[in-house]
């Protein structure tokens, strides 16, 4: 139940005010990586900020789209990291400690054993290698 002073059907009104909570979660998402603050006087320099945290927000947003498509059989509700918020992916998956590795010729990149969401992230950079 909820009160407004616009003219429409209930679900139709209902379904407009779910959408912008989207929009304003998307913000906050898009102020976590990186537009919270601009760190410089200058415009040029506060426009290729944006552009950076633009470019973060795309390669979350499609990097979760790309891997959603295939969990891991493991995945519980709550492993779903496509659904994370920027912190709390930069906590859990991009501060895994991993060594470069050259091996027959190819180079791989090896996890942590004891991180708690290696098996994800390795599937998430595995399905990202099969798309590209």
């Amino acid at each position: 139940m909820f009160v407004t002073n616009r003219h429409g059907h209930a679900q139709r009104l209902d379904e407009l005010h779910r959408a912008r909570g989207r929009c304003e979660q998307r913000i906050r998402d898009f102020k976590d990586c990186g537009l919270g603050k601009l760190p410089h006087k200058a415009f040029a320099m506060n426009q290729a900020w944006a552009y950076s945290a633009m470019l973060a927000m795309n390669l979350i947003t499609w990097s979760g789209l790309i891997t959603a498509a295939t969990p891991p059989p493991s995945t519980t509700s709550r492993q779903r990291w496509w659904v994370w918020e920027p912190k709390t992916l930069r906590v859990r998956m991009l501060s895994v400690a991993g060594v470069v590795v050259r091996h027959a010729r190819r180079l791989s990149i090896r996890f942590d054993g004891a991180a708690t969401h290696r098996e994800l992230l390795e599937h998430g950079l595995s399905r990202l290698r099969s798309t590209a």
